[in-house]
């Protein structure tokens, strides 16, 4: 058995893209008031809402050290208009398609953006 040819193989399956490929998905609660600050292991960001009427936040990581980044959020059926979610930069130099923020706040709606040159960029919403 020779591990580094098998290893090596594997790699080039990676690129090929001969293996399946899967991303962690990272479930967050929100609630009036609450806030989430994303890691660096996130990537997928599937929200849901607990508790009354109101807005949460959730805070997207500079984007120093981050250029390439996609970051995708997608809501459940508890998301609504008066539950609110706002995305926005943790630096306030930083803007989202030009806006200090973005509002998520519809059932199955789905957001990915990328970052890019200093700053965050839609590339694909899907609102229901």
């Amino acid at each position: 058995m020779n591990v580094t040819a098998d290893i090596y193989e594997r790699i080039s399956e990676l690129r090929r893209g001969a293996l399946g490929t899967f991303l962690e998905v990272t479930a967050v609660t929100n609630r009036a008031g609450s806030s989430y600050t994303i890691t660096d292991t996130d990537s997928i960001i599937m929200n849901s809402w607990t508790g009354g009427n109101g807005t949460s936040q959730i805070h997207l990581p500079t984007t120093t050290g981050n250029d390439g980044r996609i970051i995708r959020f997608k809501s459940d059926s508890t998301i609504a208009a008066n539950k609110n979610i706002q995305i926005r930069p943790n630096d306030v130099s930083e803007t989202i398609d030009g806006a200090t923020s973005y509002d998520f706040n519809r059932s199955y709606d789905g957001l990915s953006i990328l970052c890019h040159d200093g700053e965050w960029f839609i590339i694909q919403k899907k609102e229901k």
